[in-house]
């Protein structure tokens, strides 16, 4: 698939094509969006990184600014009219072999061909689009559209009323840096969760061995008319015998309680599976699971069947769970993650 090249003067437009470059990267998330700032991995060849993305790029997009064309060297000579300098080379690769579409922003109108170097003056005869501060929305999608017809490729399935549009550039790094930072924290709060159940588990075991079992019935089963009235009632009187047992109380106890872990486990693992892609009710789940956490603290404080050294470890974990919880649940709603979201899934 090909993907979307964008060419700008750091001097004159670079947070104009930040701002760009993001909203493509939103718009199709399954289409590589090259920006020089951030695609360039350190101490990789410049000039062959950008000939080789040059080459994977069905559009380039061309960032011209106030100063685009008036921007001098050190030399004192204007940049374009130099044959080394990178934007020139970038722009005249691109005009034998793809689609090249001038960006107005800023306020700035298009050089004509007489102010341009002759490898430029084709750019001149190209229809340019105006990507104005106060319609930015507008013209993003407008130019979003333009080049999904050109590269044939599907616009994200939200509608343009709904996109939120956002102020601040991510580069890659620093949406991996957030993923990385996020399922770290969505992780260590499934993993605190897990350890609570299991003390959960140790207090519930020490309840049951301490506590008589209330469930002793005894139905006159002998004044019933018939044996097939009869059979029910000693089955009833059978089952509560059993539960009366103290052994067999536990052990159902315990089943139930390994039972109701293991639902849990599944459950948590699954919630935590779909936050990583970025589903609402995930999300939601997710915030539920850390609110029942923060509720049962209170629990713990205030009535607890463990004592001493393990009243306090399961004190602290409950402590660190919250902390875990309130952290993911924080960064899921930040502007790196949310975007994260976006583009990877």
């Amino acid at each position: 698939m090909k993907g979307i090249f964008i060419s700008y003067r750091r001097e004159d437009s670079a947070p104009y094509a930040g701002r760009i470059c993001d909203h493509l990267r939103r718009t199709f998330p399954s289409t590589s969006v090259f920006m020089d700032v951030d695609a360039v991995t350190p101490g990789a060849d410049f000039v062959n990184a950008i000939d080789a993305n040059l080459g994977e790029s069905g559009v380039v997009l061309v960032v011209i600014g106030p100063q685009w064309e008036s921007i001098k060297g050190a030399d004192g000579q204007r940049r374009i009219d130099s044959p080394d300098d990178y934007v020139v080379r970038e722009i005249a690769a691109a005009m034998s072999q793809s689609n090249v579409i001038p960006l107005l922003v800023g306020g700035a109108r298009m050089p004509p061909a007489a102010r341009l170097p002759a490898a430029l003056e084709a750019l001149a005869r190209r229809n340019a689009m105006e990507i104005s501060d106060a319609r930015f929305a507008a013209d993003a999608e407008r130019l979003c559209a333009t080049i999904a017809r050109i590269l044939d490729i599907p616009q994200d399935d939200q509608r343009p009323s709904q996109r939120v549009e956002y102020g601040e550039f991510f580069s890659d790094a620093a949406l991996a840096k957030a993923r990385r930072r996020f399922r770290l924290a969505v992780w260590v709060s499934y993993a605190l969760s897990a350890l609570l159940i299991l003390f959960a588990q140790i207090g519930a075991d020490r309840e049951v061995h301490s506590t008589e079992s209330p469930w002793r019935l005894n139905l006159p089963c002998e004044d019933a008319a018939t044996d097939r009235d009869r059979a029910p009632c000693h089955l009833v009187n059978w089952i509560h015998g059993e539960l009366a047992d103290g052994e067999t109380l536990n052990k159902v106890t315990t089943i139930a309680g390994i039972t109701l872990g293991v639902l849990l486990f599944g459950f948590g693992a699954l919630v935590n599976v779909k936050v990583l892609r970025g589903k609402n009710w995930a999300r939601i789940a997710f915030v539920a699971l850390g609110g029942f956490v923060i509720f049962s603290l209170f629990g713990v404080v205030l009535s607890n069947q463990l004592h001493a050294v393990l009243y306090v470890a399961q004190l602290v974990l409950y402590v660190a769970a919250v902390i875990a919880f309130v952290w993911a649940v924080r960064m899921m709603y930040t502007e790196p993650v949310r975007r994260w979201f976006l583009r990877a899934y």
